[in-house]
């Protein structure tokens, strides 16, 4: 981690391989939930994809990192948020990611018009009777209105090529809410449990449907974080250090 303002961090991510800057207080910082996300793109896929509510841009940035042909777009609405991102494009350890990323200030809800293979999305989830932070840009990046999810499915819909995939990382007691937001929509969806510990309750579900696939749901098997002395597991450190992805068609067997 580099100080570039006492304000402002730039965080290397995959191993170094780019780097973010992030507000150091008051705002979202992105960090393992946006990494999951982005390794479970296929490193060959070869379309656009896009990232909802992209916030300082891990999760499309390690996608373009990850993935050498496609373009990224990612969408974000708050104006601090998108003038940050563009600083994090511009930057020379970015340079050879640069050409493959577009930055556009734009509220997810409002997309429309179908140009991408795969759409991903890390959205507000915490439910309304939880705690919020004091800040508000950071609680307005954690704290789920009533109906975000639908909507960020249907828009997601709406800007999906057919047969695309939506991929989404919740909580999971959002779980119910994002089966009702893609019936009708998404279809044929794999459910992967994230627990921090072996026999601890999952904190987080990847979930990814595929536009227009009739309804079905399958779970796959649990990815646990860390080992007893709280070390990463293997697999979520060579997630974290770019060297494989997360295939959740081939876990399913």
């Amino acid at each position: 981690m580099t100080d570039i303002k006492p304000e402002i961090t730039e965080d290397g991510f995959l191993d170094n391989a780019f780097a973010v800057l992030q507000p150091r207080k008051g705002a979202h910082r992105a960090g393992l939930d946006a990494v999951l996300l982005a390794a479970c793109v296929s490193a060959s896929e070869t379309g656009a994809v896009a990232d909802l509510g992209a916030g300082t841009g891990v999760a499309g940035m390690a996608v373009a990192q990850r993935c050498a042909e496609v373009q990224v777009e990612m969408f974000e609405n708050d104006p601090a948020s998108v003038t940050l991102l563009r600083r994090t494009v511009a930057l020379p350890r970015n340079t050879h990611l640069a050409g493959r990323l577009i930055v556009t200030e734009a509220d997810v809800v409002a997309l429309d018009g179908a140009r991408f293979s795969h759409v991903i999305a890390n959205p507000p989830y915490n439910a309304s009777g939880r705690q919020a932070s004091p800040h508000a840009r950071r609680a307005a990046a954690h704290m789920a209105t009533d109906g975000l999810l639908k909507n960020w499915v249907e828009a997601a819909a709406r800007i999906c090529l057919p047969n695309s995939r939506l991929t989404m990382i919740l909580r999971p007691d959002n779980l119910d809410d994002i089966r009702q937001a893609m019936t009708g929509k998404f279809g044929e969806s794999f459910v992967l449990p994230i627990a921090a510990k072996n026999e601890s309750a999952p904190i987080r579900i990847l979930i990814t449907a595929r536009l227009g696939a009739e309804d079905g749901e399958r779970e796959l098997p649990l990815l646990v974080l860390h080992k007893p002395d709280g070390a990463f597991t293997d697999p979520v450190e060579d997630i974290l250090r770019g060297r494989k992805g997360i295939d959740l068609l081939g876990m399913s067997g």
